[in-house]
């Protein structure tokens, strides 16, 4: 099953399909992909002194947690850690109202929005343009201007 298809399956009724048809319509997916360079499966999330959210991702927890020891001041808050896609839930508040996946979970019942969002973000290569927020080894603030 691809992604489109799972995301169709879930919708309660007609008219929610239909919405999500017209979604996917509207959106389709570009061809090819930019590499960004992201590394690891242990994801921290937070915002910083400037006020803007950071993403990056580490190998494993501990290198997560040096980073994260090494950068207290930087770090001011809504701090959110997760371990690989599995574990990760959909938020509406992380991402613009405008957005195709924000759109589309409005779309689909509340109890499938974490499945889809799992599955949305593991059918993205990891050098996808599209995971270009997740920062490269722990460094901060890559800008991959294309």
């Amino acid at each position: 099953m691809n992604y489109k298809e799972l995301v169709l399956s879930r919708a309660e009724n007609k008219v929610q399909e239909t919405a999500l048809e017209t979604l996917f319509k509207e959106n389709a997916p570009l061809i090819g992909y930019v590499p960004s360079k992201r590394f690891g499966d242990y994801y921290l999330e937070y915002t910083d002194a400037s006020g803007e959210r950071v993403a990056t991702s580490f190998e494993s927890p501990r290198q997560r947690q040096q980073f994260e020891d090494a950068n207290k001041a930087d770090i001011k808050g809504d701090v959110k850690r997760s371990d690989k896609l599995e574990k990760i839930t959909y938020s509406s508040s992380d991402h613009p109202p405008d957005s195709l996946i924000r759109r589309m979970m409005e779309s689909v019942p509340p109890e499938y929005r974490d499945e889809i969002y799992q599955a949305h973000l593991s059918f993205m290569p990891k050098e996808s343009i599209l995971q270009k927020h997740f920062e490269v080894r722990g460094s901060k603030k890559v800008n991959l201007k294309i």
